[in-house]
């Protein structure tokens, strides 16, 4: 895909309902470009489930910005396809604003996503498997430490993927991912 499709599908869906309508940006976020970001993070994440080989360094600015030249006249048609379906699937799953969708969740929600797709699991029921984790899980206190200072380290990622991960298998009685 070459770099100007790149870019026009990037625009795409950031003007998404999952983007638009359920995440949770702030006015001054969406000025800085978080949201471009939040995606960017989203893709490297995924890319760490389908490119053998890709290594997630950490969600620095710097390593975005990598990541998104990197990914210039590379970025393949099946990545991209699979990457509408994940933000479709979750468009579906929030219909609504959705307070806790905020940067710091959304790249490894939309991981989620993409493993719920594959169990089968219908979107408003991983929607509803969000609720009850961030209302009433009682995993919700393990995932916060990996939230504070230095949330986009490697470590911290990983430490959010792996408690939303028991989570959502347990929720959905599904074997961890």
């Amino acid at each position: 895909m070459d770099g100007r499709r790149l870019s026009g599908m990037l625009h795409e869906i950031l003007q998404s309902g999952f983007f638009t309508e359920s995440c949770s940006f702030t006015g001054q976020q969406l000025r800085a470009g978080d949201h471009r970001s939040c995606l960017l993070q989203s893709m490297m994440l995924l890319d760490t489930r389908y490119l053998p080989g890709f290594a997630l360094r950490d969600f620095s600015e710097d390593s975005v910005s990598e990541y998104a030249r990197s990914i210039r006249e590379v970025y393949s048609d099946k990545q991209s396809n699979m990457l509408r379906s994940v933000i479709q699937y979750l468009t579906d799953a929030f219909p609504e604003r959705n307070r806790h969708l905020k940067k710091i969740s959304i790249p490894i929600v939309a991981y989620l996503a993409d493993m719920a797709m594959d169990a089968g699991i219908e979107p408003l029921s991983f929607g509803q498997w969000w609720e009850f984790f961030t209302q009433e899980d009682p995993l919700f206190e393990a995932y916060r430490p990996f939230c504070g200072s230095g949330s986009g380290e490697r470590e911290k990622i990983y430490g959010r993927l792996a408690v939303m991960a028991k989570s959502f298998a347990a929720y959905h009685r599904i074997e961890s991912p």
